[in-house]
C-alpha cells in the first residue's frame, strides 16, 4: 500500500528542487501528481472513517437486537404472571374465561411482535450486521 503522506512530502521536496532549478514544467507535473496523491489520501481517510462508522452502527444494531430478545423474554414472563393473576382474581369460571381471553390476545400480540423482530434480525443477518 502506498504511503500517501510520505509521497506527498517527497513531492513537496521535488517541487521545491525543480523550482530552484528553474524547471517550472517539471514542477507543474509534480504539483499535479501531488494533487492526485492528496485526493487519494483524502479518499482513503474517508473510506476508513466510513468503515469505522459502519462497524459502530452494526455493533449498536447487534446490541439492540440482543436487548430486544431479552425484552421478549421479560414480556413473556410478565404476560404469564398477569394471566395467572387474572385466573385467580375472579370466581373460578369467570377467572378462567378472562384469563383465557387475555392469554389468547397476549399470544397474538407476542407472535406479531416476534415475527417483526425475527424479520428485522433476519434482515440484519442478510446484511452482515
Amino acid at each position: 500500500m502506498i504511503d500517501f503522506q510520505r509521497e506527498i512530502q517527497q513531492l513537496d521536496l521535488d517541487i521545491k528542487k525543480a523550482l530552484a532549478e528553474g524547471s517550472e514544467a517539471v514542477a507543474d507535473d509534480l504539483t499535479g501528481m501531488k494533487t492526485e496523491f492528496e485526493k487519494q489520501l483524502q479518499r482513503t481517510k474517508l473510506y476508513q472513517e466510513l468503515y469505522r462508522d459502519a462497524e459502530k452502527i452494526a455493533e449498536d444494531g447487534k446490541q439492540m437486537l440482543h436487548k430486544g430478545m431479552d425484552r421478549f423474554e421479560i414480556l413473556g414472563y410478565e404476560g404469564q404472571r398477569l394471566n395467572d393473576k387474572l385466573r385467580y382474581s375472579f370466581e373460578s369460571h369467570a377467572g378462567a374465561m378472562v384469563a383465557s381471553e387475555f392469554g389468547e390476545k397476549r399470544k397474538k400480540v407476542q407472535e406479531l411482535l416476534k415475527d417483526d423482530y425475527e424479520a428485522v434480525a433476519s434482515s440484519c443477518r442478510a446484511n452482515m450486521l
